[in-house]
Protein backbone atom coordinates (compact mmCIF):
# COMPACT_ATOMS: atom_id res chain seq x y z
CA UNK A 1 0.00 0.00 0.00
CA UNK A 2 2.86 2.40 1.05
CA UNK A 3 4.65 2.22 -2.77
CA UNK A 4 0.92 2.76 -4.60
CA UNK A 5 0.94 5.77 -1.91
CA UNK A 6 4.10 7.11 -2.89
CA UNK A 7 3.24 7.31 -6.19
CA UNK A 8 0.27 9.37 -6.10
CA UNK A 9 2.43 12.29 -4.81
CA UNK A 10 2.07 13.39 -8.37
CA UNK A 11 -1.74 13.91 -8.11
CA UNK A 12 -0.48 17.72 -7.12
CA UNK A 13 2.93 18.05 -7.39
CA UNK A 14 3.97 20.00 -4.74
CA UNK A 15 7.24 20.83 -2.43
CA UNK A 16 5.75 18.45 0.37
CA UNK A 17 3.61 15.03 0.01
CA UNK A 18 -0.27 16.49 -1.14
CA UNK A 19 -1.69 14.61 2.08
CA UNK A 20 -4.98 16.31 1.78
CA UNK A 21 -5.49 15.97 -1.96
CA UNK A 22 -4.47 12.31 -2.03
CA UNK A 23 -7.05 11.64 1.20
CA UNK A 24 -9.46 13.09 -0.70
CA UNK A 25 -9.15 11.31 -3.94
CA UNK A 26 -9.05 8.17 -1.84
CA UNK A 27 -12.07 8.82 -0.45
CA UNK A 28 -13.80 9.45 -3.58
CA UNK A 29 -12.45 6.43 -4.90
CA UNK A 30 -13.84 4.65 -1.72
CA UNK A 31 -15.55 6.65 0.79
CA UNK A 32 -16.16 3.60 2.86
CA UNK A 33 -12.76 2.80 3.89
CA UNK A 34 -10.69 5.82 3.58
CA UNK A 35 -11.73 9.26 5.55
CA UNK A 36 -10.66 12.63 4.26
CA UNK A 37 -7.61 14.51 5.73
CA UNK A 38 -8.37 18.29 5.55
CA UNK A 39 -5.92 20.69 6.96
CA UNK A 40 -8.57 23.24 8.57
CA UNK A 41 -11.60 20.84 9.68
CA UNK A 42 -9.39 17.11 10.53
CA UNK A 43 -5.86 18.93 11.40
CA UNK A 44 -7.42 21.93 12.81
CA UNK A 45 -10.83 20.69 15.65
CA UNK A 46 -10.37 17.10 15.24
CA UNK A 47 -6.53 16.42 15.96
CA UNK A 48 -6.56 19.58 18.09
CA UNK A 49 -8.79 17.52 20.50
CA UNK A 50 -7.70 14.19 19.55
CA UNK A 51 -3.53 14.06 18.91
CA UNK A 52 -2.72 12.47 22.01
CA UNK A 53 -5.38 9.69 21.47
CA UNK A 54 -4.29 8.96 17.97
CA UNK A 55 -0.45 8.81 19.06
CA UNK A 56 -1.33 6.45 21.80
CA UNK A 57 -3.00 4.52 18.88
CA UNK A 58 0.22 4.47 16.95
CA UNK A 59 2.35 3.55 20.16
CA UNK A 60 0.30 0.94 20.61
CA UNK A 61 0.56 -0.60 17.04
CA UNK A 62 4.17 0.09 16.56
CA UNK A 63 2.95 2.66 14.02
CA UNK A 64 4.90 6.25 13.56
CA UNK A 65 2.96 8.95 15.57
CA UNK A 66 4.65 11.32 13.92
CA UNK A 67 4.73 9.96 10.33
CA UNK A 68 3.72 12.25 7.84
CA UNK A 69 3.00 12.29 4.23
CA UNK A 70 2.31 8.86 2.89
CA UNK A 71 3.21 7.44 5.59
CA UNK A 72 0.74 9.05 7.55
CA UNK A 73 -2.27 8.32 5.47
CA UNK A 74 -2.02 4.01 6.56
CA UNK A 75 -1.72 5.23 10.11
CA UNK A 76 -5.01 7.99 10.31
CA UNK A 77 -7.24 5.08 8.20
CA UNK A 78 -6.29 2.52 10.39
CA UNK A 79 -7.08 4.55 13.60
CA UNK A 80 -10.15 5.72 12.35
CA UNK A 81 -10.98 1.84 11.84
CA UNK A 82 -10.47 1.12 14.73
CA UNK A 83 -12.18 3.40 16.29
CA UNK A 84 -15.44 2.86 14.61
CA UNK A 85 -14.57 -1.14 15.58
CA UNK A 86 -14.54 -0.91 18.91
CA UNK A 87 -17.45 1.62 19.20
CA UNK A 88 -19.59 -1.57 19.41
CA UNK A 89 -21.62 -3.86 16.55
CA UNK A 90 -24.76 -1.42 17.13
CA UNK A 91 -22.91 1.60 16.01
CA UNK A 92 -23.11 1.47 12.16
CA UNK A 93 -27.04 0.88 12.52
CA UNK A 94 -27.42 4.02 14.54
CA UNK A 95 -25.10 5.68 12.46
CA UNK A 96 -27.12 4.84 8.83
CA UNK A 97 -30.23 5.84 10.54
CA UNK A 98 -29.50 9.16 11.89
CA UNK A 99 -27.54 9.59 8.27
CA UNK A 100 -30.87 8.92 6.37
CA UNK A 101 -32.95 11.13 8.99
CA UNK A 102 -30.81 13.85 7.62
CA UNK A 103 -30.39 13.16 3.71
CA UNK A 104 -33.21 10.64 3.23
CA UNK A 105 -35.38 13.71 1.38
CA UNK A 106 -32.80 14.15 -0.59
CA UNK A 107 -32.28 12.35 -4.28
CA UNK A 108 -29.97 9.30 -3.91
CA UNK A 109 -29.15 8.91 -7.68
CA UNK A 110 -25.90 6.59 -6.76
CA UNK A 111 -28.09 4.29 -3.77
CA UNK A 112 -25.88 5.79 -1.37
CA UNK A 113 -28.38 5.44 0.91
CA UNK A 114 -28.96 1.84 0.54
CA UNK A 115 -25.95 1.13 1.63
CA UNK A 116 -24.28 3.56 4.41
CA UNK A 117 -24.42 1.41 7.23
CA UNK A 118 -21.15 0.18 5.09
CA UNK A 119 -19.82 3.75 4.98
CA UNK A 120 -17.13 3.18 7.59
CA UNK A 121 -14.96 5.91 6.91
CA UNK A 122 -17.74 8.53 6.79
CA UNK A 123 -19.28 7.40 9.80
CA UNK A 124 -15.72 7.91 11.44
CA UNK A 125 -15.32 11.41 9.98
CA UNK A 126 -19.23 12.43 10.77
CA UNK A 127 -18.59 11.41 14.65
CA UNK A 128 -14.72 12.69 14.97
CA UNK A 129 -15.75 16.26 13.69
CA UNK A 130 -19.04 16.47 15.83
CA UNK A 131 -16.54 15.40 19.05
CA UNK A 132 -14.17 17.76 18.17
CA UNK A 133 -17.33 20.60 18.11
Amino acid sequence: MLASLSRLRNIKPNKEYPTMTVMKFLHFFNPRLFPIWDREVVGGRVFRRFRSDYREFCKSKNLDPYAKGAKFIPNYTLWAGDLIRSSGTKFMNSFARWFRSQVGSHPDTLNVLQDIDKYYATAFEFVAIGAAS
